[in-house]
Order: C-alpha cells, then structure tokens, then sequence
C-alpha cells in the first residue's frame, strides 16, 4: 500500500503553483472568510498540503519511537510505537480516500450523504486515536533528560494540534458547504 500511496503523493505535488490571488485570499483571510474562497482552491492550497505536514510528522514520529523502542525496551515506547503504525496505516487510508474518492465529489459539487458520513465517521476514529496517545504520553517520563523522549512528547502534540486543525478545517470551512 505505501508504495501506490507514495506515488499518488508524487503526481499531486506536481500541481501548477497556485494563482496569486487564490494564494492573496488564503493568506489574508481568517476561518469566516472561507466560504468565499472555491472548494477546489480550500482542497488543493490547504487541505492537501495539510496531508503531506501530518504525513511527514507522522512519519518522523514512528522512526523515533521505533528507534527509542528498540533502544530502552520500555513497554510504553513500544506501545506508543505500535500505535503510531496503527494511526499511521488509519490516516493513510483516509487521506488516500479523501483524495481519490471524497475531495473529486466535493469539487464536482456532489455531496452523497455517504461520503459525508463515512467522512465523520473516519475523523472520530482518528480523533479517539490520537486521545489515546495523547494518554500514553502522559505515562512517558516527564522529567528525563533524554531529548529523543522530550522530541517524542513534543511530536506527539504536534501531530494532535496538525490533525485537530485539519479535521476542524474539513468540517467547518469544507463540509459546511454541503450540509
């Protein structure tokens, strides 16, 4: 699966850059201001970027924590490390879905209460996902000198504040269109 996933990354960054005033109109305008900016620009100059940043940082954070996993043999690091792979092969798949299946109907103007609903539905589970690792790192050492944990915790509310505003920009700047 990563290697068809990889490659589909690989054709999407390859997009024309953006047209200045669609870049003009992100940069300058808050949440509210949104609605007046196309489905088509609010997927492919956000929401798609947003899928490669939560890619890498996801990315990053398995290597780390398998790394310090297999260093320590910490039941903790290796259960962050097994649920980093889980969470990792969940938002794949629901990145790779959006992109393929949801965002093309979105920009053709369709909604299908399915796709909707499916949407809602993989965004909980994420969601309840990362409220687990966010429970596991409070069992990680706090006060330890080792940087590769301090990286680890700090990695882990990185990717919860990526996730938390891409869902939150899906919903209320995206799906609001369609509801």
């Amino acid at each position: 699966m990563r290697r068809r996933f990889a490659e589909g990354t690989l054709a999407r960054e390859h997009r024309p850059p953006a047209r200045a005033d669609d870049r003009h109109e992100l940069d300058d305008r808050g949440l509210a201001d949104l609605a007046r900016v196309s489905t088509s620009t609010l997927i492919h100059r956000l929401l798609e970027p947003q899928h490669v940043a939560i890619r890498a940082n996801l990315t990053d954070l398995r290597a780390l924590a398998d790394r310090l996993a297999a260093r320590d043999r910490s039941p903790v690091l290796r259960r962050a490390a097994n649920m980093l792979d889980e969470l990792h092969e969940v938002m794949s798949e629901q990145f790779e879905h959006e992109e393929r299946a949801v965002f093309p109907c979105l920009e053709a103007g369709a909604a299908p209460i399915h796709v909707l609903g499916d949407l809602h539905d993989r965004h909980d589970d994420v969601a309840d996902r990362l409220g687990r690792l966010a429970l596991l790192t409070e069992e990680l050492p706090a006060a330890t000198a080792d940087p590769d944990v301090a990286a680890l915790r700090a990695g882990f509310r990185t990717l919860a504040a990526l996730a938390g505003g891409h869902h939150a920009l899906e919903r209320d700047a995206l799906l609001t269109r369609f509801s």
